[in-house]
């Protein structure tokens, strides 16, 4: 016989209906909610990341931009203090500097010289050249007590290296072998 609350009675079967939909609830997955938010939670990681990466990548070039302008410069410099032989004295018309790079391409166009690398490849000029007068570097050349030019066979040249829109300056002494 058959009683509420008995066994086979429509409580265990309320309950047998309820366990299984509770079942199968818990086996349908995640919601779209649920998967949205995950979606949406991936994207905003992704984007982080991809920008600390292009960053890094930005910086590595800038880096390596100016190193090379450093070794370019570097490369120039001591291109320009190996010319003792080939001193450009004081007063040269019709600038200094251009006197410089002018002396400069005609020694790396010798056929003899291979050490040497164009200025058009490195990008580089002389800009400014001071005189050394006996106690400092100035802008003119110094003159002797009877107004003749007085080099003193030492020059502090200013050079510029190009790349892009990148530029890197130094500084050189340059004497004369005597």
């Amino acid at each position: 016989m058959n009683h509420p609350g008995g066994a086979g009675g429509p409580a265990d079967l309320v309950r047998a209906f309820r366990l299984r939909a509770l079942e199968r609830r818990d086996q349908r997955g995640l919601s779209l909610a649920e998967v949205l938010v995950t979606i949406a939670v991936i994207s905003i990681l992704f984007v982080a990341v991809a920008a600390g990466l292009t960053t890094s990548v930005k910086a590595g070039a800038a880096t390596d931009q100016q190193q090379r302008l450093q070794a370019k410069l570097t490369s120039f410099t001591e291109g320009l203090r190996s010319l003792k032989a080939e001193y450009v004295g004081c007063g040269v018309p019709p600038d200094q500097a251009t006197a410089w790079n002018t002396k400069y391409d005609e020694v790396v166009a010798l056929p003899a010289t291979t050490a040497l690398q164009e200025r058009a490849d490195l990008g580089a000029s002389v800009i400014e050249v001071r005189y050394w007068n006996g106690a400092a570097y100035g802008v003119s050349c110094p003159v002797d007590a009877l107004g003749h030019v007085d080099d003193q066979g030492s020059q502090l040249l200013t050079v510029e290296v190009t790349e892009g829109d990148r530029v890197v300056r130094g500084q050189v002494v340059v004497r004369t072998t005597t």
